[in-house]
């Protein structure tokens, strides 16, 4: 499962620290209760909403635009259950401080949610991950792994237009975005419990975003930006693939300032019976792995304690102060929930950190990654707070 979201709260002094934890967990179970936020999906009969939108002067209703949502979801994701195989290949830059950039590929050969292969080139350094059923198979090492996690969340942009479960569309109006009428809605709203937790501070990650909307091209019923707090995604220039439609120009931007540009430069069908794609790489030994994998979760970072589940996913915990300004943290977690190795980057690339801090951060123990209930190795990442 994907966590969204990741804040950070600091301040205060230490003493009231557990009244105040205790505090913010039970505000979240209650406010987490009242909600009821999970994820579904609702099947739709086809229906021409594009024409319908125009047709109308006015916004559409609530009913109209959550059916919208839910039908752009089902054209625009190319990895739902049951989708024809494709491969896809695209340019990327990524654009980090004082106006530094950084370009790379990213191909994908897609053969089913448990058959799959992905390969990230930045410069001359790639990385390829192979996946078939119930096992895996790791060939090299990202050193920007920052980028890499800001461009297949881009990808993976679908993912975003979802209704949690009893909610509704709100907001619904018309507007013109870049010379196009668009119909943009709210898609949720849910405020995060607000806290200052003393000492060295506190996570707390939760199942979804607080707030998220998106717009769609009055035109042709397809997504073209989509906004969660400061982070926003572009997307243009579709094509067609099978029953599918898929953006060959996408920008995630943070502040307005760009973070990731992709450009797919090839998006076709692929024939499983003929590739090698899936043909795991010499000399590497395949790992356990599933495509419904349960991540780590917590039970103590560094030398900090008192990690704690939220109801319905996520976790609340002390921040140990070896993990303050840091951007990305990559925790290998065994199967039995011990941190072996970790790594840690910037948006410059992976940057090294001190033997005495490395050695308090691998103290973490976790309640370790499961496949059908069996412990698996895999990562934690940590702040994940790239949405």
């Amino acid at each position: 499962m994907e966590w969204n979201v990741l804040s950070i709260y600091s301040g205060g002094t230490l003493a009231p620290m557990l009244s105040r934890y205790s505090r913010v967990l039970n505000e979240w179970k209650t406010f987490s209760a009242a909600l009821c936020i999970s994820l579904g999906f609702v099947l739709l009969a086809e229906t021409n909403f594009a024409v319908g939108l125009q047709k109308s002067s006015s916004p559409p209703s609530k009913e109209v635009g959550k059916a919208l949502v839910e039908r752009s979801n089902q054209l625009t994701n190319l990895r739902a259950p049951g989708s024809a195989p494709f491969h896809v290949h695209a340019k990327v830059k990524s654009h980090g401080p004082k106006g530094q950039t950084r370009e790379g590929t990213y191909e994908l050969w897609w053969a089913s949610i448990d058959r799959l292969r992905e390969e990230v080139s930045w410069g001359d350094k790639s990385f390829v991950r192979i996946a078939d059923n119930d096992r895996q198979w790791i060939d090299g090492s990202d050193p920007y792994r920052l980028d890499t996690l800001h461009l297949t969340t881009l990808l993976d942009f679908s993912s975003r237009l979802r209704i949690p479960s009893g909610l509704s569309v709100d907001r619904v109006q018309t507007k013109e975005i870049e010379g196009v009428t668009a119909t943009c809605m709210r898609l949720f709203h849910a405020p995060p419990p607000s806290a200052s937790v003393p000492g060295t501070g506190l996570v707390l990650k939760l199942p979804l975003e607080s707030d998220r909307s998106a717009c769609w091209d009055a035109a042709t019923g397809l997504p073209i930006r989509i906004e969660t707090g400061s982070v926003r995604l572009e997307l243009g220039a579709y094509s067609a693939i099978g029953n599918n439609q898929f953006p060959r120009k996408l920008w995630k931007l943070q502040d307005g300032k760009p973070l990731i540009e992709v450009e797919l430069d090839s998006l076709e069908p692929l024939d499983v019976t003929t590739t090698s794609a899936f043909a795991p790489p010499d000399g590497i030994a395949a790992k356990p792995w599933c495509s419904n994998m349960i991540s780590p979760t917590p039970l103590r970072l560094g030398s900090a304690t008192g990690a704690s589940p939220l109801p319905g996913g996520g976790f609340i915990a002390p921040l140990p102060p070896e993990l303050h300004g840091l951007e990305l943290v990559v925790f290998r977690v065994n199967e039995a929930g011990q941190a072996v190795d970790l790594r840690t980057f910037t948006i410059a690339g992976e940057v090294p950190i001190k033997d005495r801090e490395k050695r308090t951060l691998l103290e973490s123990r976790f309640r370790a990654a499961t496949c059908d209930g069996r412990p698996v190795e895999a990562d934690f990442l940590m702040p994940e707070h790239v949405k």
